[in-house]
Order: structure tokens, then sequence, then C-alpha cells
């Protein structure tokens, strides 16, 4: 039986908090305004006081930061 992973999304522009997640679940913010201010993805996890905090972790806004061809090598 095959297990269904949702992604909590938003709108909005800003991080989700650690209000909005439990640990090790994760969020989208996509850019619905397209000002290029969120398109991201986050996950809470512990820090190293064992408090939880919000990760960004990667996302769209990333990927359009790469400035060649993508799935071509570099020098």
């Amino acid at each position: 039986m095959s297990t269904i992973i949702q992604i909590k999304r938003n709108s909005g522009t800003t991080a989700p908090t650690t209000s909005d997640l439990v640990i090790g679940e994760m969020a989208y913010a996509y850019d619905a305004s397209n000002n290029g201010a969120s398109a991201k993805l986050y996950i809470e996890a512990v820090n190293s006081s064992s408090a939880a905090d919000i990760h960004l972790i990667g996302g769209k806004y990333f990927t359009d930061l790469m400035d060649h061809t993508l799935g071509t090598t570099t020098a």
C-alpha cells in the first residue's frame, strides 16, 4: 500500500512559523503575487538547543538563481 505525502501550501510571501508546522513537517510558500519573494520549501526541525526551528531547504526560488543551462556541468 502506498503512502501519500502532503506538503502544506501557502500563497503568502513569508516563511511558516513553528506554530504552523510540527517537527518533520514541510510547507511550500508559492509565489501567487509573482514578485519573487517566495516559491520556497521549508521544513521544521530542531536546532542545536533542541528547540523547534524552521529551515529553508529548497524550492523554485533557488533554481531560478542558476545562471547556466540546467542539466549541464560547468567548470
